[in-house]
């Protein structure tokens, strides 16, 4: 169940499910989540939308709202967009095979060189104090999007609330609201 390596060991179980495995989790919660968002979006606006399924969830939402254009570092995420006919600009990057996620210098440049009018994003888990991640090339890219966002949006259904892991994203205070179910 673990693999020893120099200063300490890890599991050799999956830290998180397969993607498609983790979509089909707390629809309905997502869903609720996601109508509640998705009505916090502007015609005319320019948003990011991480790779997470719970953002996923935003895209039917989303379709009727003119002149939007959605930056995404999610490989899946940016399929689903272009299926739902919404201007979809992708980060590009190193894909993680786990999340379809695009993360590291290339995906950062991207993001660097955008002002978002409002990001929305999900992770792992989030207590009063922070939201954690367990991946952190998906954090370091969160932390850039949130520093080009004028509004930020945490989404997340029920599972996650007091869930805390390694790699902080930012502290809850750095939020403009958390949308939960």
């Amino acid at each position: 169940l673990l693999r020893r390596h120099h200063g300490g060991a890890e599991s050799v179980l999956s830290l998180r499910p397969p993607q498609i495995i983790r979509r089909q989790r707390n629809q309905s919660e997502k869903n609720a989540v996601a109508t509640k968002a998705a009505a916090l979006v502007e015609e005319g606006s320019t948003i990011f939308i991480d790779a997470s399924t719970t953002a996923q969830y935003m895209i039917p939402h989303l379709a009727g709202i003119k002149r939007l254009t959605v930056y995404t570092n999610g490989a899946d995420t940016a399929m689903c967009l272009a299926e739902a006919k919404i201007r979809t600009v992708c980060t590009g990057g190193e894909l993680l095979a786990e999340s379809l996620a695009y993360v590291g210098s290339a995906a950062e440049d991207t993001v660097r060189k955008v002002y978002f009018d409002a990001m929305f994003f999900s992770s792992a888990g989030f207590d009063d104090c922070v939201v954690s991640d367990w991946s952190e090339g998906e954090t370091a890219l969160r932390r850039v999007v949130l520093d080009q966002s004028a509004k930020r949006y945490f989404l997340a259904d029920h599972t996650k609330r007091g869930e805390r892991y390694t790699h902080i994203v930012c502290r809850a205070n750095e939020l403009d609201k958390i949308i939960c179910d």
